[in-house]
Formats: structure tokens, sequence, C-alpha cells
């Protein structure tokens, strides 16, 4: 199953991302993430982030965003977590 997560992060945190950036990006290497990133405002400041993870349930996926070292930091306002039914996939040319 794939889970769609959105976060949206507390307003001034960008100081806590960059700090907890590296640990995050560890944590995602032990996952099947299908695509994710950073979410971006006009400015171009990092503000949130939407990742596509492969997991067994809805309670798996929950668990993946409570271990995540951004949440644990206490980084995110809000998240969200559906489940994704890719249909469309277009791949990048190389």
């Amino acid at each position: 199953m794939h889970f769609a997560v959105f976060n949206e992060d507390k307003p001034d945190h960008t100081e806590l991302r960059m700090a907890t950036r590296e640990e995050h990006l560890a944590y995602m290497g032990g996952f099947d993430i299908r695509i994710g990133g950073p979410i971006k405002n006009e400015a171009g400041d990092m503000i949130g982030s939407c990742i596509v993870v492969q997991l067994g349930s809805l309670a798996e996926a929950e668990a993946f965003v409570a271990n995540d070292p951004y949440t644990k930091a206490g980084l995110f306002e809000r998240t969200r977590v559906v489940e994704f039914l890719p249909a469309i996939w277009q791949e990048t040319p190389s």
C-alpha cells in the first residue's frame, strides 16, 4: 500500500528543520520512499514536506511519521497521512 504524508512546518522553524535534516534523511533511507521532498513557499523557503511511502498498513504509516526525527523534534504544526493509489506514473528522464 502507498501512503501520502503531508507535513506543514511550524512558522519560523527553518533552523530546527536544518539542524535535524541529516538525521531525517538517514531515517528516510530505511523505508521504501517512492517520492519525497520539501514543500516551498513563494520565497523558496522550505515550509513542509510531502512523502509517498510504501508500507503495509495505515498503522505502519502512522508509526513511520511518529518516529521521523522531524516529528520527534517538534517541527510540524500539522501532519496528514492518507492512503494513496498511484494511477499515473512518468519516469524522470536520465
